[in-house]
């Protein structure tokens, strides 16, 4: 994000997506007020390593303000000799829906990262925690999420007509039913990385935000609101402890990740992903093929060319030949 001219935009993408803030620091030895950087966005960036490390419980819109607003200023007073001044991020214009990248530190991440971030991570949090002069109690809602795993991508959606969570995988579309914790299941145990979240500001709270916490260890609902976030949450540790748990049960449905791969087999998936390219073999096709091979890599290209590939693990069709392809 760098700093731009403050610009009146009216068009569709910037009503939805645009963020426009500002950025300034005041001195509390001489109350020297600093000049404005102005900055207009569509994608906040959150690091996903700051979020995995906090072991506490907090707001999520805290969490966010706390590892994403980290820059510090000398006081411009030249009189004055007070540093490390934190800049303030006071919202100018906010958008219909909040949209934040999360930047992590590699394409494949230990598990216990990934499901450290997912723990951290609330359907609901208040806008003002995150931007100061927010609205009073405005709310951000999680309608939908990109994902990412092997050079592949995910996506999670809110379906407001069925109230329910929907998931996408290609031509693959599924019903992850109406809680949000079924969703953050799937995630841990597909070792799914969220890339893209998408919040849509609601005009006023609907309800109780993630800073209502209560000591229980179990993460049943009650009174799920429409995205199906609890009344009352239960801790940190109670979610990292019960995702733990999860993760080592099967998953129901064995795509995208059916088994506990290791990294060999992910940049295994990677080179074969990369050879057959231009082929128009689906991801899960690949994976399965290379499943079958037991990660060789020479094998599963072999049969990949010869056309000797089953599309499901229960049922078998052949694709045609890559040679007849090129034909």
């Amino acid at each position: 994000v760098a700093p731009v001219p403050a610009t009146q935009t009216d068009t569709f993408v910037h009503r939805v997506f645009g963020l426009r803030f500002s950025q300034q620091t005041q001195c509390p030895a001489c109350n020297t007020v600093s000049s404005s950087l102005l900055y207009s966005t569509f994608l906040y960036y959150i690091p996903a390593a700051a979020i995995a490390a906090n072991c506490e419980d907090r707001p999520f819109g805290a969490l966010l303000r706390e590892v994403c607003q980290t820059d510090r200023k000398c006081c411009e007073n030249d009189k004055c000799t007070v540093e490390d001044l934190p800049l303030e991020t006071q919202a100018i214009a906010l958008p219909e829906v909040l949209a934040l990248g999360v930047v992590w530190p590699g394409t494949r991440v230990s598990q216990a990262d990934q499901l450290q971030f997912l723990a951290n991570l609330r359907p609901t949090f208040e806008v003002r925690d995150l931007f100061q002069g927010a609205p009073e109690g405005q709310q951000a809602s999680l309608t939908g999420i990109v994902l990412y795993y092997a050079s592949h991508y995910l996506t999670v959606c809110w379906n407001a007509d069925i109230q329910e969570w929907v998931f996408f995988d290609d031509g693959q579309v599924r019903s992850l039913g109406k809680e949000w914790l079924e969703v953050w299941m799937h995630l841990a145990k597909g070792h799914l990385q969220p890339f893209l979240l998408f919040y849509e500001l609601l005009p006023e709270s609907t309800g109780s935000t993630d800073a209502d916490v209560d000591d229980t260890d179990d993460c049943q609902l009650v009174e799920p609101n429409p995205i199906g976030l609890e009344g009352s949450n239960p801790t940190l540790q109670g979610i990292l402890g019960w995702l733990r748990q999860g993760v080592s049960e099967p998953l129901e449905h064995k795509r995208p990740r059916d088994e506990d791969l290791d990294e060999e087999f992910d940049l295994k998936l990677t080179q074969l992903e990369e050879i057959f390219s231009q082929a128009g073999y689906t991801f899960g096709q690949l994976r399965g093929v290379l499943l079958r091979c037991h990660g060789d890599v020479e094998r599963a290209s072999a049969q990949l060319l010869e056309g000797r590939y089953l599309l499901d693990m229960d049922e078998e069709a052949a694709l045609p030949p890559l040679a007849q392809q090129e034909r």
